[in-house]
């Protein structure tokens, strides 16, 4: 017997945010004997986790191509629309396995689809060209969630940005929306925040950085402002109810923002956060400026976020003759620190990263930027 697993749609699985009316199917194979190979294939997608709207039946496709399948059904996919789907293989004798586990994509604003409603909102002014510090900005609104059927957030920004709803992430990407030439392109990210409204009052918080579109660039040149010089959020919710009808909450000057406990935070230097900020709840929310930049550069994004892969833990920790802490952890690394401290409202502890010791033993920093 033949089974398709490891189903993947536009090489992620159960991805939302596919940015392509024609996304790409791609799966394994496991059997009962060795060796065992595909004869034939079947697709079946539809629009609802029962099958009984189906979008797209291949029928029985001869073949052993299980990587890259397009799309080719004659109902077009619709904009953020969840879809279902699942394989059936024949193996090399031509007997028909079982069908796959259910997986899922979900659509984005595919090209043709809804206009961008969302305005272009900032917590700057050009005055705050050589400030590193964070913003947060929200907006808060009432929903019956009993009548939700779906609820997607599209969101971007001038910067690098994180957005939750009512203090749950969107996602687990980092760095988003990612380093483009802004000007001709900017990518806007989709998250599925349904399970995280509630009844009642709700809240979308988004944390904003100036990452490479204001920070500086490349470091060692000292290259600032390249792109803007305010950092900016845009977004749109949009929430489907089951009766059909549809809610937008967009940007717009009806948002709020205040400072972040992110006093200093840049891609190439590195963060300060003042955790007493982060303690403190009466923080004073003040009305957002919008601004009229363009909308018309938004498009969505085509690839895999970046993300944490595995936490790894220090292989051995060391003073140096100079006095230092030292967590080795053994290899070179794309990544962050993770510390639990106690002190003394005020105590400063600094975390220096480097690739090597210098002769002496100590912590060595002279191949990298200033």
């Amino acid at each position: 017997m033949i089974k398709a697993y490891h189903l993947l749609c536009e090489y992620e699985e159960n991805p939302v945010g596919v940015a392509t009316g024609k996304p790409a199917f791609s799966w394994r194979m496991e059997g009962d004997c060795d060796p065992v190979f595909q004869s034939a294939f079947q697709i079946v997608a539809a629009i609802d986790g029962a099958f009984a709207r189906i979008v797209w039946d291949t029928g029985q496709r001869m073949g052993g191509q299980s990587v890259h399948i397009v799309y080719d059904g004659s109902v077009p996919l619709e904009p953020a629309v969840k879809y279902y789907w699942k394989v059936r293989l024949w193996d090399q004798n031509g007997e028909a396995g079982p069908f796959s586990d259910v997986h899922c994509f979900v659509t984005s604003l595919i090209s043709g689809g809804e206009a961008w409603a969302g305005r272009w909102i900032t917590a700057e002014s050009e005055a705050d060209l050589f400030t590193s510090s964070g913003r947060y900005m929200k907006k808060e609104f009432e929903l019956s969630v009993a009548e939700v059927d779906a609820a997607y957030l599209f969101a971007t920004a001038h910067g690098i940005y994180e957005v939750s709803v009512n203090g749950i992430r969107a996602g687990d990407g980092l760095l988003t929306p990612g380093w483009t030439e802004y000007a001709k392109r900017l990518l806007f990210q989709m998250y599925d925040v349904k399970d995280a409204l509630t009844e009642g009052k709700n809240t979308i918080c988004a944390h904003v950085g100036p990452g490479w579109y204001k920070g500086d660039l490349a470091g060692w040149i000292h290259l600032r402002g390249v792109y803007g010089h305010t950092t900016g959020f845009n977004a749109m919710l949009m929430i489907r109810y089951r009766d059909g009808r549809k809610r937008w909450i967009v940007t717009d000057r009806s948002w709020q923002w205040c400072y972040s406990p992110a006093v200093y935070a840049e891609i190439y230097h590195g963060e300060i956060w003042d955790a007493r900020l982060a303690e403190e709840t009466g923080q004073k929310w003040a009305p957002v400026t919008e601004t009229d930049q363009p909308v018309d550069t938004l498009v969505p994004m085509d690839g895999v976020f970046v993300r944490r892969k595995e936490t790894v833990a220090p292989k051995r920790l060391f003073r140096t003759p100079n006095g230092d802490l030292i967590l080795d952890f053994g290899q070179n690394m794309v990544g962050w620190v993770a510390v639990r401290v106690s002190g003394e409202a005020g105590d400063y502890v600094e975390l220096s990263h480097a690739e090597i010791l210098d002769q002496e033993g100590n912590l060595y920093t002279g191949n990298l930027r200033e």
